[in-house]
């Protein structure tokens, strides 16, 4: 999988109410969430996942391959942070990944 090379643990989970299930036991540090799964869409995974205090910095990624606007527009209103179109080019997809991650990392600046 693209990700494994740059050193990331990879769950896979095979529909939406499997990737809930590990989400309410776990906190990744990246969520990458197709917008076609089984039994819970991406987008609505998406919503749920950023309703939770423990969850809801955690960057999400929604992998499309609908090429509307209205998915767009969709999967960014229910707080994902990027939109990325399939079929993957593996080193934009690795970068914007890299991207999110490290600045879901980065310390935030004190309230003074």
């Amino acid at each position: 999988m693209l990700l494994t090379v740059d050193g990331y643990r990879v769950v896979t989970v095979g529909d939406g109410r499997e990737a809930l299930d590990w989400l309410s036991k776990n906190t990744p540090q990246l969520a990458v969430l197709d917008v076609r799964m089984p039994h819970l869409d991406g987008i609505e995974i998406c919503r749920r996942i950023k309703k939770v205090s423990r969850l809801h910095t955690v960057p999400v990624i929604v992998l499309t391959g609908m090429r509307d606007e209205a998915t767009t527009v969709a999967a960014k209103a229910a707080g994902a942070d990027a939109v990325v179109l399939k079929p993957l080019e593996g080193k934009d997809f690795r970068s914007t990944v890299r991207a999110l991650v490290d600045r879901a990392a980065a310390p935030r600046p004190s309230a003074s």
